[in-house]
């Protein structure tokens, strides 16, 4: 009885055995979070590291494995998710939960994973905005972050951005790092950008020190894929227009508003009710110049042209980004001088190199390399718009009867200002390399390693500005003798 009682239960653990070791063929198709197909997903069967799959273009992976045994999903350096195998068809979404946030030093988390107060957004939330510089891409779109534009020139329009608020009156000092490396943002290109990372809380900031007080941004910029070489090109046109400029007040509206503020102070009207008339009518020799038309055109352009590689096979990851940006601001009448124009202009040329190679099974090397090239250029009488708002439409015409530029005593010319005082060019060049060395040490400790980085940042503006000054009249209204404007007169 007992014999048979132990080839009984040999024969049943035999037969779990060989159920729990049974393979089976399974279909996994892989989705992002609104079900679209992901390309370039590698996934790993959990007890063999030596073979993996990736994701075609319609996301499906094909494989054969335990039911129940672990799938480690990755595409690199973007997202990761784990989960077991249920049957012979799966679908995988890859959703926001299911994100890589850049932590520094390499270190990356899901938020799965953490209890951090991490956030950030993808490369693909950023082009959303058509904006140039990547800190301005960032605005709504991070809980935490404040983003603050205090510019439009599109060579200087970096804002000021806090973490959670303001934490000193004495001004805040965000720390910024591009993979790894304390650099400047406004100097990266938006399509080069692979992600943002913003560490807002005590947790996520303690590799940092007091160098992260007042926050950090982490800057990852893109890596080739798990994929042969492909290429990518774009361009994007982009027209720009005048957002929220006020509107000026006309000839007869400023004429009563004069009269009325000099009645205030218990002085005559500068303008009689005949002026006023005349103004209205048309037949005054008062000239009415809407500066607002003569300095600002309605659009601005802006050309963006990328072309890029990225790919990998056994021993090396690359990517290569090209990028050509040009853009002509929105200054009108800027070609009435010989030879050069006024108006605000910026050309610049990138080139971008990242890559990573195996050395050894336990060596890898990573060097990033980024050179720019810019040109910009702007009037000597600067971009501010303070005269066209502080000009009245009836205080001068733009040239006196020879052709000469004219003002009043009160008030300067806009135009000229703009126009006639001479231009300015800076070509600046900007180089940022780094190269890291990353030593695995596993068989000293298990997830031991070393890593030493050495970068090489260089900077460099030359400044050319060809100033001039411009003759000018000044007008002067004549008044018959009923104390009407009758004509001007110039000195």
């Amino acid at each position: 009885m007992m014999k048979r009682f132990i080839i009984g239960a040999m024969l049943i653990l035999g037969l779990c055995s060989w159920v729990k070791a049974q393979k089976i063929d399974v279909r996994i198709r892989v989705v992002d979070e609104w079900n679209r197909p992901l390309q370039g997903v590698m996934m790993r069967i959990g007890g063999n590291d030596d073979e993996s799959f990736l994701s075609d273009k319609d996301g499906m992976i094909e494989c054969r494995a335990d039911k129940g045994a672990e799938l480690s999903f990755e595409k690199y350096n973007q997202l990761q998710r784990k989960l077991k195998v249920t049957g012979e068809v799966m679908m995988v979404k890859l959703d926001k939960d299911n994100r890589l946030f850049e932590l520094g030093y390499d270190q990356r988390v899901t938020k799965e994973n953490t209890t951090a107060a991490i956030d950030g957004v993808s490369a693909d939330e950023m082009k959303l905005s058509g904006e140039i510089n990547p800190l301005n891409t960032l605005y709504g779109l991070i809980p935490g972050l404040g983003v603050y534009h205090n510019g439009s020139l599109p060579y200087n329009s970096t804002p000021d951005i806090y973490v959670r608020g303001m934490a000193s009156n004495q001004g805040n000092k965000v720390l910024v790092l591009v993979d790894g490396v304390e650099r400047e943002i406004g100097s990266l290109n938006v399509d080069e950008i692979e992600s943002v990372t913003v560490l807002k809380d005590a947790a996520s900031l303690a590799l940092y020190g007091n160098r992260g007080t007042d926050g950090v941004i982490c800057v990852t910029t893109k890596r080739g894929g798990n994929n042969k070489m492909r290429t990518h090109v774009g361009y994007n046109f982009t027209v720009q227009t005048p957002f929220r400029i006020p509107g000026m007040a006309d000839a007869v509206s400023y004429a009563n508003a004069v009269n009325e503020a000099l009645g205030y102070d218990g002085l005559a009207p500068r303008y009689t009710q005949a002026d006023i008339q005349a103004l209205q009518n048309g037949t005054s020799p008062l000239a009415i110049v809407d500066w607002k038309n003569q300095i600002l055109r309605k659009t601005a352009f802006n050309h963006d042209l990328n072309l890029s590689f990225d790919g990998a096979n056994e021993r090396m990851r690359y990517y290569v980004f090209a990028n050509y940006t040009s853009n002509r601001g929105f200054f009108n009448n800027t070609d009435l001088n010989d030879g050069y124009s006024t108006q605000v202009e910026m050309y610049a040329l990138k080139l971008r190199t990242n890559l990573e190679a195996n050395i050894s099974p336990t060596t890898m090397a990573r060097m990033n390399l980024m050179g720019r090239l810019m040109q910009y250029q702007q009037p000597t009488g600067g971009t501010s718009l303070a005269n066209v708002y502080n000009t009245p439409v009836i205080a001068a015409p733009i040239y006196d009867r020879n052709g000469v530029w004219a003002k009043n005593q009160m008030f300067t010319n806009p135009l000229a200002v703009q126009a006639a005082n001479g231009y300015g060019q800076v070509l600046q060049r900007t180089l940022f390399a780094d190269l890291t060395i990353e030593q695995d040490l596993s068989m000293i400790t298990p997830g031991l390693s070393a890593q030493v980085r050495v970068t090489y940042d260089n900077s460099a503006d030359i400044a050319d500005f060809r100033t001039k000054s411009y003759a000018y009249s000044i007008a002067t209204p004549v008044r018959d003798a009923a104390g009407n404007i009758s004509d001007l007169s110039y000195s």
